[in-house]
């Protein structure tokens, strides 16, 4: 993951010298293990720095979460370093198929017309308790059904299974 040159620049490198410039990094979309190669500190140090947890999320890391479920959605190739035994830096391909999760949610995301979910339409079923003195039922039932109708209690039930969760979560009183 990390060269010779970068190990050693992070044990000699003052962890703190650097502080105000994490803050700066980090609205710009680099992770902590970035600024850290950068800078030449740990991990924990930038962790630990007062501005890198303040640092507020901005369009750059928005930028580069789309650009990472691109690039998983249509495959991509990625390169690690390391050192072997005998101290020689070795530098491996690994190829990634794509993903057909990520390429879903890219595609629902950007042409939701055409591979968003459509969206459900729910049944509702009004349960009125009509008073005792009701003389005409029909034209009751019609004014409830355009809203208009001075119903004692009014129950919506959505979906046929009672909503999300089965819970009686689906149940509204109006």
């Amino acid at each position: 993951m990390y060269g010779r040159a970068t190990v050693a620049a992070m044990s000699s490198h003052d962890p703190f010298s650097d502080v105000d410039d994490i803050p700066t990094l980090a609205a710009r979309g680099l992770t902590a293990d970035e600024i850290a190669v950068q800078l030449g500190m740990s991990v924990d140090a930038v962790r630990q720095a007062p501005g890198y947890a303040s640092a507020g999320l901005t369009d750059a890391h928005d930028a580069r979460v789309e650009r990472a479920l691109w690039e998983r959605a249509a495959g991509s190739v990625t390169w690690s370093e390391s050192i072997t035994k005998l101290g020689e830096l070795v530098r491996l391909e690994k190829r990634l198929d794509p993903d057909v999760a990520a390429a879903k949610l890219y595609l629902q995301a950007r042409k939701p017309q055409r591979w968003g979910s459509a969206p459900s339409e729910t049944a509702r079923v009004y349960v009125v308790a009509l008073p005792a003195v009701a003389r005409d039922a029909r034209s009751w039932l019609d004014a409830i059904e355009h809203g208009s109708a001075p119903a004692l209690e009014r129950v919506a039930i959505e979906g046929a299974a009672g909503g999300e969760g089965g819970d009686g979560a689906g149940v509204e009183r109006e």
